[in-house]
């Protein structure tokens, strides 16, 4: 893992400012928990402790830019742009609905910050069907239990195999 970046701390330890811009390379997703705190962006934080269980950042920017007005004391309050990281995704095994099968050997673009978790891939699996495209939306990570989801997959495979997957909980 290479972080390359600069940051700015000011104001006061109860209600600091915090500018930070980095550029990241190689970083495996199983060390992204260690890099993050998880006391900011929680949900998202959580999500992806839950859901992703392999794969690699080829590259990605990360920003955070909080102001000491910003600081409600729990952390939570805090704007969903304060926090954002864009990144290359590469060789993902995720869990994207549960019990649904996994995804793996996903590759793309993805956005997150505060409140949610974007994705657009370039290919990937699921069970035995290739992904030409996908599109994930999830939402509302921060609000236990009302996160929400728009999915959508371009699948190359039999109708079979489709009808199989499809037919997972919570869908079928």
């Amino acid at each position: 893992t290479d972080i390359k970046g600069s940051g700015l701390l000011y104001g006061t330890l109860e209600k600091p400012g915090i500018s930070i811009k980095a550029d990241i390379t190689s970083l495996p997703f199983s060390d992204l928990k260690s890099y993050w705190p998880g006391q900011f962006g929680a949900g998202a934080y959580n999500w992806i402790y839950e859901n992703i269980e392999a794969g690699i950042v080829p590259t990605g920017e990360l920003n955070i830019s909080i102001k000491p007005e910003m600081w409600t004391g729990d952390g939570n309050g805090l704007p969903a742009d304060s926090f954002t990281f864009d990144f290359e995704v590469d060789k993902i095994k995720a869990h994207y609905l549960r019990p649904m099968p996994v995804l793996s050997n996903i590759s793309g673009n993805a956005q997150l910050n505060l409140r949610s978790f974007a994705l657009t891939t370039t290919g990937g699996k699921i069970a035995d069907l290739s992904i030409k495209k996908a599109d994930l939306l999830f939402t509302d990570l921060d609000v236990k239990n009302k996160g929400a989801a728009d999915i959508n997959i371009e699948l190359d495979g039999t109708v079979e195999e489709i009808l199989r997957v499809i037919d997972f909980q919570p869908l079928g």
